[in-house]
């Protein structure tokens, strides 16, 4: 399968360049016009290496980056050269940092670069403190103890583990999980939510990293480091 690279800038004309010289070179590529657009792809796609622009209307660069986390390589791809923001950049999370005007082939060749570093720096492997999930094994440890998930257990921590601290109504967690079509019942998650609580302190860990907040729905917290 090709890697995935996900461009984010507001101009038109510079996506359309970068999707065609990345496609040369095998890679699929998906785009986004703006900040808010490229979180709700990354929330929705797997993607192996992020180009951020800095400067869009609204959610800018800034914004996507703290949202992410360092989860996923990031190139940032700016006019803005200063040394405080390169360095805001990389202390945010980004990856990489190549300034605009550029050359297409420095440009492909810091993605591939970025493609090639290990595993534990791609978001293929999420880590929250003792909780590993590996994204392409659809394996969780808490250490070196695997859980033994189904995949709707496994979809529901991977999920709430990806948004820590944002809090999910079990309608939001249907729709995400069973798709919006579901027509069983709603409380088919808090038994998923049982049964992913009970593994987890089965294999070490913590059952209250997925919380309850009652009246809302449910959030991950702890773990986070």
């Amino acid at each position: 399968m090709a890697e995935r690279i996900l461009i984010a800038d507001d101009e038109a004309d510079m996506r359309t360049l970068l999707k065609i010289a990345l496609k040369s070179q095998g890679y699929e590529v998906l785009e986004a016009e703006n900040g808010a657009a490229a979180i709700d792809a990354l929330r929705r796609e797997a993607v192996d290496v992020l180009i951020l622009d800095l400067m869009m209307p609204e959610v800018d660069g800034w914004d996507v980056l703290q949202e992410l986390r360092g989860e996923t390589p990031t190139l940032i791809l700016s006019a803005r050269g200063a040394v405080e923001d390169r360095v805001k950049g990389l202390n945010l999370g980004a990856s990489d940092y190549l300034l605009k005007p550029f050359d297409m082939r420095e440009l492909i060749a810091r993605v591939q670069a970025l493609l090639r570093r290990p595993v534990e720096n791609n978001k293929n492997l999420l880590r929250r403190g003792s909780l590993v999930l590996d994204r392409t094994s659809k394996e969780v440890r808490v250490e070196d103890n695997l859980l033994d998930l189904t995949p709707k257990e496994y979809e529901l921590l991977e999920f709430l583990a990806m948004h820590p601290g944002q809090v999910f109504s079990r309608e939001q967690l249907v729709d995400r999980l069973w798709g919006y079509d579901y027509m069983g019942d709603l409380r088919a998650v808090d038994t998923h939510i049982k049964k992913v609580r009970l593994k987890l302190r089965e294999a070490g860990g913590d059952g209250n990293w997925v919380a309850t907040v009652w009246g809302f729905g449910y959030k991950f917290e702890g773990a986070t480091s």
